[in-house]
């Protein structure tokens, strides 16, 4: 082998690319396509390893992999656990809890997040977040002795700062004031969703609203994350299994998902927003001509092929208000909702 190596790139389909977007090619993270080629370790000439403009976590452990594969001809030791964690995480599954917050995972965002407030320049932000990623990687699997790679504190990672530890620990906080404020509405629901075997499974959901906007400055950003673990406010389930989100800015929408691995679907749910959707449009000169574009539409074949669920209402906007969509939630899963 000898050119250039692909890693992460979105959906792109020249020779060499390795990455876990290809529609129907793969479920999992580019860090298990990586583990799952020993060939990598058989090159006979130089490879330059090309990754996506803005890499994520599984695009840093995935890099750290083939280097070290390129390198050494082997896999460092943990590789399957690093890609059992980031497959999980490519699922959907919150790999940071309250009880449990300076994961690798975290880390990687509080990184991300502190470098974009440092470097101004694209190239040499993405330079140091692909370096220092790989090295919070290499940390965490130096560290982890056996364990799976989510039980090491990845905080105390050389790369990491006293900084990031505290945004982190802010951002909790700043989950609890969320909750707590008039404006975000917070309600606990209680639902019966459809399975996939056509029966019925409860579900305790979340419905609030405005805690997701970008440009808010006291945004949480791992809001979904706490929520799903949040076992004191949702101790029969270690936390909610579906959360409903209203954002108003910059246009209106609403995420409800379910969390990976409970029995409960959305499927349906997105038919009827639509129909929704469709008749408040009426007559107001907004209509839709044609099949919804990319986006505009409440359905995401890509997260159902994970066995997870999640209807986004819709990436366009929506004409519906948070009221209206909160009601056909309700309607869809037979349940009701108190304030929290």
């Amino acid at each position: 082998m000898t050119g250039r190596l692909y890693l992460d790139v979105g959906c792109d389909l020249r020779p060499g690319v390795v990455d876990h977007h290809h529609p129907g090619a793969w479920v999992g993270s580019t860090t298990r396509l990586v583990a799952a080629r020993p060939e990598l370790g058989r090159a006979t000439g130089p490879v330059r390893v090309v990754l996506h403009d803005h890499p994520d976590l599984d695009c840093a452990a995935a890099a750290y992999l083939a280097t070290v594969v390129l390198a050494t001809g082997a896999l460092p030791p943990g590789a399957s656990a690093l890609a059992d964690y980031l497959d999980r995480a490519d699922a959907g599954e919150a790999m940071i809890s309250l009880r449990r917050p300076y994961t690798l995972y975290a880390a990687y965002r509080a990184l991300a997040r502190r470098l974009g407030d440092e470097v101004a320049a694209d190239h040499p932000r993405w330079e140091r977040l692909v370096r220092e990623g790989q090295a919070l990687v290499g940390y965490v699997l130096a560290e982890a002795g056996g364990r799976p790679p989510g039980e090491v504190n990845a905080f105390d990672s050389p790369v990491m700062t006293r900084a990031d530890r505290v945004a982190l620990t802010d951002d909790a906080v700043r989950y609890e004031r969320k909750l707590a404020a008039a404006a975000t509405r917070a309600q606990r629901a209680t639902l019966s969703l459809p399975t996939e075997y056509g029966e019925r499974a409860a579900a305790e959901a979340l419905f609030v609203r405005d805690v997701q906007t970008q440009d808010d400055p006291d945004r949480c950003v791992f809001f979904k994350d706490w929520a799903r673990t949040d076992a004191d406010r949702c101790p029969a389930s270690d936390g909610f299994s579906v959360l409903c989100v209203w954002v108003s800015r910059p246009f209106p929408r609403c995420i409800i998902s379910v969390r990976p691995g409970d029995d409960g679907r959305l499927t349906g749910l997105g038919a009827a927003l639509d129909a929704a959707e469709t008749a408040a449009r009426a007559g107001t000169g907004r209509e839709r001509v044609g099949p919804p574009r990319p986006g505009a539409d409440n359905s995401d074949p890509w997260y159902e092929s994970h066995r997870s669920s999640i209807v986004d209402a819709p990436r366009a906007g929506t004409a519906l208000s948070a009221d209206e969509v909160e009601r056909i939630v309700l309607a869809f899963g037979r349940g009701t909702a108190v304030p929290l």
